[in-house]
């Protein structure tokens, strides 16, 4: 049915849609580096704080916490 229709405008650069939003991430993923790292560390680190941290872990997280701050101010 789809082939029977034809397609007005522009040629589609890729046939499949799944191809063309994984070139898509791709693209953003290569141009936006620094963010997507962030974002994965950032999520690393809430996993391992929920799932495997001990105590002696979020104690000296709370710790890290507090010097970052007084760095911060």
């Amino acid at each position: 049915m789809l082939s029977e229709i034809k397609h007005r405008g522009r040629p589609r650069k890729y046939d499949d849609p799944k191809e063309a939003q994984r070139v898509a991430n791709q693209r953003y993923r290569a141009r936006h580096r620094q963010q997507v790292n962030y974002l994965n560390d950032r999520n690393k680190t809430k996993q391992f704080i929920l799932k495997e941290a001990t105590k002696e872990d979020l104690i000296l997280v709370d710790q890290w916490r507090s010097d970052r701050r007084q760095l911060d101010n």
